[in-house]
């Protein structure tokens, strides 16, 4: 791993312009004797509900390509963004941001390597199919 350069093992092969659903996994390691979701925050004027922000983004685009808003965490909570990838085959590295929107110095990154392969047929037509399936009215009117 000289010059920055990162493993094959590393890199998560995908298809080409395909959504895919990326699950995170949060879980609070200091557990707290008192259930109570507000952050310390002496100097703010009013309580203040401690939230997170799961942020998936494309550095070397400047891109957000995901966002969500996680409240408090009692214990472990699961958390699922949307991606679609490229629809040019190569390597891409998104990076999953972990903001606290309350506390300095929580913040963490993780970067995910995906290698873009071209779509294949089969991917495409079930992309489709469901695509058509979505457009359907099953309404009685």
């Amino acid at each position: 791993m000289t010059g920055g350069r990162r493993p094959d093992s590393d890199w998560i092969q995908v298809h080409a312009d395909q959504e895919y659903v990326i699950e995170v996994t949060l879980k609070r390691l200091n557990k707290f004797k008192k259930r109570d979701s507000k952050a310390h925050a002496p100097r703010f004027p009013k309580p203040k509900d401690e939230g997170w922000f799961l942020i998936i983004g494309d550095i070397e685009n400047r891109e957000v390509v995901a966002l969500k808003r996680v409240g408090y965490l009692r214990g472990a909570s699961r958390q699922s963004l949307a991606i679609y990838t490229p629809e040019t085959p190569g390597r891409v590295i998104y990076t999953l941001y972990l903001m606290s929107d309350a506390y300095l110095g929580l913040d963490q990154q993780y970067d995910i390597c995906l290698d873009i392969i071209p779509a294949s047929i089969e991917t495409q037509v079930n992309t489709e199919i469901s695509n058509e399936l979505n457009d359907l009215d099953f309404s009685d009117s």
